[in-house]
């Protein structure tokens, strides 16, 4: 090793609180090399910034590396031999040996974090950090094992499980499975009709409902639209027609979905070929398919 009478000597010690049980006791020749270690740091000035151009050599080894602009620099592998380890830190009258105390026993890499002192020319401290790497496993060779002439097995009998039948509940119509339907009736000129009666035919009967001064009507809560059946039977002046909500002109309304409102137009031709003169325009009708959905589907209507 070349004499170090000049430089500046910063030992470091690596305890057994930084290393653990990596380092070695002892001394030796380095011979050669370990790939899976490594060395390399940081050169820093007092103020934290990367100092660029600044010559680290493994004087065992004879490898050395440059600092990059970041202070940054990479040495090679570790050696073999846990023996002592330093380093050599120069650029211009910056000298100084830095001793890393002995190499792991095993794999490792070594991180170490040098301060200079730019002004004064000399290093100020420096760290060490060693990070255990674990040593590759090698892959044994697989066992070829020959395939002789195979047992035939029996099959094993197959398990009957019997299935119970599964009982078809039908759903239960109760109150909370129903929704009241509002609406309006008009005439032509938009202004309410009066007199209109309405009857809406559900399981079991009808419910007839009126309409009052402005031809507003609600009903009491009906059924999904399914079990309307005919639908909806208008009295007017005399007159009747039934008008079939789930058939239009623009489709049909879902048999699971709750109408929730109906605007109707009504009106009396003067001369019809027919005896029945009413007629009717569904002018608006709004269905959901559950209590508190919203919005509800909107369809506007041709006259029936």
């Amino acid at each position: 090793m070349p004499r170090l009478t000049s430089r500046k000597i910063i030992q470091i010690g690596l305890s057994a609180l930084l290393l653990g049980v990596l380092f070695g006791c002892g001394g030796g020749t380095v011979s050669t090399s370990r790939p899976n270690s490594s060395i390399s740091g940081s050169i820093k000035s007092s103020a934290g910034a990367g100092v660029a151009g600044v010559t680290v050599t493994n004087p065992e080894s004879g490898e050395s590396a440059v600092s990059d602009g970041d202070g940054n620099f990479t040495l090679g592998e570790l050696p073999t031999a846990s023996g002592p380890l330093t380093l050599l830190v120069e650029k211009g009258q910056l000298s100084a040996q830095v001793d890393l105390g002995n190499a792991p026993s095993e794999d490792a890499e070594i991180v170490v974090a040098v301060v200079v002192d730019t002004a004064a020319k000399q290093v100020q401290k420096a760290t060490v950090d060693v990070r255990p790497r674990p040593t590759p496993t090698a892959i044994p060779a697989a066992t070829i094992i020959p395939i002789g002439t195979p047992t035939p097995t029996a099959s094993p009998t197959p398990t009957v499980v019997p299935i119970e039948p599964v009982e078809t509940v039908k759903p239960v119509d109760t109150p909370e499975a129903r929704l009241p339907m509002q609406g309006k009736v008009v005439l032509r000129s938009g202004a309410g009709a009066t007199g209109v009666s309405l009857r809406f035919y559900v399981p079991g009967g009808v419910i007839d409902v009126g309409v009052d001064e402005a031809g507003g009507f609600s009903t009491p809560p009906l059924p999904r639209f399914g079990k309307l059946k005919k639908g909806v039977l208008v009295t007017y002046k005399g007159e009747q027609r039934l008008v079939n909500l789930a058939k239009t002109s623009l489709g049909k309304v879902p048999k699971n979905a709750f109408v929730t409102k109906l605007n109707l137009e009504v009106s009396v031709a003067k001369k019809v070929a027919a005896n029945n003169s009413l007629r009717i325009k569904v002018l608006l009708l709004e269905y959901t398919f559950a209590s508190g959905l919203t919005p509800s589907v909107q369809l506007v209507f041709d006259a029936l």
